[in-house]
């Protein structure tokens, strides 16, 4: 190199490790405040979706009521058919028959709830079949819908819609204490 070059080499200065460390550091502040924002959103349109869920289910009650009525069916046990699929009823809201199938009780709860959602089979043997997944209780007549990615904390985890067809008539819980 040339004198000229070398002395104009050094005429210029770097960042300073102090000055390095002190960007890192507030490049980790300004990251750890993003995410935290973030994931705050997704709690919430997670908790929004539940929410949207146990209306369609509530709005849908009233239609399969409704359609009870006029084929005389809200008294008692009986079903109906929609969509080719046979829904059972008790006293003109849906019933949950847990000794059917998985995949036969999430036919039932597609054709009077209209969701994009899978039954708890598929969700256990490929987690990206659907952001949903229906479930039952063994003996308790309850119909159940969680997210995908909470299968394996299914049981542990508040987030989730119930559905039963009580004696007084059905109730629809919607729990997102830990959405």
């Amino acid at each position: 190199m040339t004198q000229s070059k070398i002395a104009q080499y050094r005429g210029q200065q770097g960042f300073t490790l102090i000055e390095l460390v002190v960007t890192m550091i507030l490049l980790a502040i300004l990251s750890v405040v993003a995410s935290s924002k973030f994931i705050d959103f997704q709690n919430d349109a997670r908790k929004s979706v539940m929410k949207a869920v146990g209306g369609a289910m509530n709005s849908s009650l009233d239609e399969i009521y409704a359609l009870a009525i006029l084929k005389g069916k809200e008294q008692g046990n009986n079903s109906i058919t929609i969509e080719g699929v046979n829904v059972p009823l008790k006293d003109g809201y849906p019933a949950v028959d847990s000794s059917v199938g998985f995949p036969q009780i999430n036919a039932q709860l597609k054709a009077w709830v209209d969701l994009d959602i899978v039954d708890k089979d598929t969700a256990n043997t490929n987690r990206n079949a659907g952001v949903l997944f229906s479930d039952k209780s063994t003996g308790g007549e309850m119909l159940f819908v969680f997210f995908t990615d909470h299968y394996d904390q299914k049981g542990a985890i508040d987030c989730y819609v119930k559905y039963e067809n009580k004696e007084n008539g059905p109730i629809v819980e919607i729990v997102t204490n830990e959405c």
